[in-house]
């Protein structure tokens, strides 16, 4: 019998994956392996421990994700963290990064993304970029030029009008604020 991943809403960083370890463990729940939008138990889930485990989670702010669409959904927002957060290293679209790993097509996976979350995969991707590049901003630790290249950007003029277009500030005027907005990843 082949053991079933198990898919999580919500998870979007490695304090996530901590907190989904840790229901697992206070329901008593063994598994092998957990990463960003996925479980995988060492044996397969009875009803019970489903129910229990789920209501554990949203207790967090996760939830174990049961509708096939919504499966892929998560998927692909995982992939577009994972492309942003690895921008150096990719060079390939992200139409074909997606259709690539997902093994799916682009336009089916565009339109099923829309479907779902009211939001395109491209507008998703930027609100993602530019909260991550807001984080980077408030630490601090590289300067506009240095963020502008870590994600790929073909100019810090291109960085600031995509920056100002989302966030109605410029990035120095976003360093410079005392509020410092920034909008979960699991809420975009």
């Amino acid at each position: 019998m082949q053991i079933q991943k198990i898919y999580i809403k919500n998870m979007v960083c490695p304090r996530c994956i901590t907190a989904v370890e840790q229901s697992l463990k206070e329901e008593q729940i063994a598994f092998s392996q957990v990463i960003l939008g996925e479980i995988t138990p060492e044996n397969n889930l009875t009803y019970q421990q489903e129910i229990a485990l789920n209501k554990n989670l949203r207790l967090k702010g996760f939830e174990i994700i049961e509708i096939g669409k919504e499966k892929i959904v998560n998927q692909i927002k995982v992939l577009l963290l994972a492309y942003i957060r690895n921008a150096p290293t990719q060079h390939e679209k992200i139409s074909e990064y997606l259709t690539n790993r997902l093994y799916v097509d682009y336009s089916h996976l565009s339109k099923l993304f829309s479907e779902i979350q009211q939001n395109t995969i491209e507008q998703y991707f930027l609100q993602q970029k530019i909260e991550f590049v807001k984080e980077l901003l408030s630490y601090g630790e590289l300067n506009l030029t240095e963020i502008a290249d870590k994600l790929n950007y073909s100019s810090v003029a291109y960085l600031s009008k995509q920056f100002k277009e989302i966030t109605h500030l410029t990035p120095t005027q976003f360093q410079k604020s005392q509020n410092k907005n920034r909008i979960a990843l699991d809420k975009i």
